[in-house]
């Protein structure tokens, strides 16, 4: 199921699924690749996973805005660290104030890698008496690093 198809009414019905929030950014990926590269790659990844739980998971749109203040030089749209941050905290609570208790977010831009730790250790205490609540962060790539691994040509 994917969030912008529900309609208000129905949200109480998808508490009980995971809610996976796809994280990018807009930021260079060389000269050879769009800037919107990561926000591409975590959307087909979350996309994938949409299509093959659609009745377990409810999926967010890929939050594109990244933390990529080390490629000001070549480009970006980034947010620096505080308020990265606090978009991280700020879409978690939308989430847990509708209704969801598993969280799950997918990261696509190691420059979000940082921030999006904060922001767990800040929810994690702001939400402590939430014994239900469970809020998981993990880049795709090390979720998939054996496949990776027995895919690449390349060295490491």
């Amino acid at each position: 199921m994917r969030l912008e198809h529900a309609r208000w009414p129905d949200l109480p019905a998808l508490s009980s699924r995971i809610f996976v929030v796809p994280l990018g950014s807009l930021e260079q990926h060389g000269k050879h690749l769009p800037v919107f590269t990561d926000s591409l790659i975590v959307g087909h990844v979350a996309d994938r996973v949409e299509e093959l739980r659609s009745d377990k998971i409810v999926l967010l749109p890929v939050q594109w805005l990244g933390h990529s203040p080390h490629h000001r030089r070549f480009g970006c749209v980034s947010l620096d660290l505080i308020p990265y941050i606090e978009m991280i905290r700020g879409m978690c609570r939308s989430l847990i104030a509708m209704g969801a208790r598993r969280i799950f977010l997918l990261n696509g831009h190691g420059g979000n890698d940082i921030p999006c730790k904060g922001a767990l250790r800040e929810l994690k205490s702001e939400f402590e008496s939430l014994r239900d609540l469970y809020i998981a962060y993990a880049a795709y790539w090390n979720l998939a690093a054996t496949e990776f691994t027995a895919i690449r040509e390349s060295p490491i």
